[in-house]
């Protein structure tokens, strides 16, 4: 449904009918005008209710679009392994280093720097210095016998049943820098909403189904119809609904007859009976208030 804007005090039934492709468009204008004539209203009334549900569809294209982008790029980022996403995978250096800093937080080292920042301050240049023409941290080969189990025990080695003091220590060292390793990146849920985007090849729009629609307009169609609004078949509210899918819908282009695989059925159009079932179910499904 293309975007018009009066221009002139031109009426809005005329200007579509100037242009054929807007026959859809057309008919749906009819029917909120029908509907707000039936509910004591005027056609400015109707015409406001085109213009909002031209915007209610648009909008909801675009929010489906946005969920497949954002699930595309959460399946991307799930797909690739983080770099270093567990300890069995980081750089040697950088074991050894964590398990420095943890000590010297523990004590095990050196028990007057017991803080996280005297920690870091410790390892920084002393520990690990920078080799400069390399660009990179060298290791330390000055380790104690707990530092370097526990750097063992980090990478993965299995940890003694029986413990001495070295294990002991070694294994209270290695859990305090374990409980600190950030958790693997993954994807955290999945935006709600469709599973598949489908576009239409002609119109480059997003196809949405009859129910997407009506669930989408259902409150500017009842605002229209007001307090007496009704959900039968034959009713004004109910037409102007099936007016809605048919204009915001694409119709496909007529293709050669194929012999139909066992167990497929032609989409039928939405009539008026269907309609008027999934505006029940969609009022049936609203909150209580």
């Amino acid at each position: 449904m293309p975007k018009y804007k009066l221009r002139d005090r031109e009426d809005l039934a005329s200007l579509l009918a100037k242009d054929p492709l807007l026959a859809k468009d057309l008919a749906l204008l009819k029917a909120l005008r029908r509907l707000a004539a039936a509910a004591g209203k005027t056609n400015a009334d109707g015409d406001l209710a085109y213009y909002e549900i031209q915007l209610a569809i648009e909008n909801l294209r675009h929010r489906f679009l946005r969920e497949d982008r954002i699930r595309q790029a959460a399946k991307a980022m799930a797909s690739a392994p983080p770099p270093s996403s567990s300890p069995t995978s980081a750089p040697l250096v950088t074991i050894q280093r964590l398990v420095r800093i943890k000590a010297h937080e523990l004590g095990i080292v050196d028990r007057r720097s017991k803080t996280r920042h005297a920690a870091w301050r410790a390892t920084l240049k002393r520990d690990f210095p920078l080799d400069e023409a390399k660009r990179e941290v060298r290791q330390n080969t000055d380790q104690t016998p707990v530092e370097k189990r526990a750097v063992e025990i980090v990478r993965g080695a299995q940890r003694k049943a029986k413990k001495n003091f070295v294990e002991k220590e070694a294994v209270r060292l290695a859990d305090a820098v374990l409980a600190d390793w950030p958790p693997p990146a993954g994807l955290r849920g999945r935006p709600t909403g469709r599973g598949t985007i489908v576009v239409d090849p002609e119109t480059k729009d997003l196809k949405l189904s009859a129910r997407e629609i009506i669930e989408a307009v259902l409150p500017i169609i009842e605002g229209l119809a007001g307090p007496n609004s009704s959900s039968a078949p034959d009713s004004a509210m109910i037409a102007a609904v099936v007016a809605v899918v048919r204009a915001a819908t694409t119709e496909a282009k007529p293709k050669d007859k194929k012999i139909k695989a066992a167990g497929t059925a032609a989409r039928k159009k939405l009539n008026a009976e269907r309609a008027a079932e999934i505006v029940r179910e969609l009022q049936r499904r609203r909150p209580i208030r």
